[in-house]
């Protein structure tokens, strides 16, 4: 009896949907550590204004550095959104610059006035928490990613946990960065090498 041959199925590999959510306010502060540690010249970059929102690289966005730790995602694949979250001392118009300048580069952007000589701005902390959480109970996407380093948002990591989404740390590793929030990801990648000199 003749037996035809058929070839193996090739597996169906379904990647994940992602999304970037992006702590400016500490990323500017601890990434122009790194930068000039590193003789990385943040003002040479195509998305930096003082220490509002620095984004190494001449890169869009969404695209770019999703393999890291990420098998689930295609790499180079699209984020579905990703969000930038800062404050800015400065007028208005100063701060709708900066607002076109994020969305410019892909972001979504959410800059919030912050008056002079204060520190950190709370709308940041609690935007970004709100965002991301949300997003997570609406099923808009299974892997979020957190640029932050801060000990504050281990409760939302834990959330989105809990929502059945995994959440991936992206941070500067020689940077202030919170042990339990590491503990409290799904996975962690050093984002040091983002401020290498080109």
């Amino acid at each position: 009896m003749w037996m035809s041959r058929q070839r193996p199925k090739t597996p169906v590999v379904r990647f994940m949907k992602w999304m970037l959510f992006v702590d400016g306010e500490n990323l500017a502060i601890e990434g122009k550590k790194v930068a000039d540690a590193k003789g990385f010249y943040l003002a040479n970059q195509s998305v930096f204004l003082g220490m509002t929102y620095p984004w190494p690289r001449k890169t869009k966005a969404p695209f770019g550095y999703v393999g890291f730790g990420m098998q689930q995602v295609e790499p180079d694949r699209q984020a579905l959104r990703a969000y930038y979250f800062t404050s800015f001392v400065g007028s208005d118009d100063d701060r709708t610059k900066a607002a076109d300048a994020l969305w410019d580069a892909g972001f979504t952007p959410a800059v919030f006035k912050r008056p002079k000589n204060s520190g950190r701005s709370k709308g940041v902390d609690i935007a970004l928490a709100t965002e991301m959480l949300s997003n997570a109970f609406r099923d808009n996407h299974e892997i979020a990613v957190l640029v932050a380093g801060d000990g504050d948002y281990v409760p939302l990591v834990e959330a989105v946990k809990r929502l059945g989404m995994a959440v991936y740390i992206w941070w500067l590793d020689n940077g202030v960065l919170s042990p339990a929030l590491k503990r409290a990801s799904d996975g962690f990648e050093d984002f040091s090498r983002m401020f290498d000199p080109l």
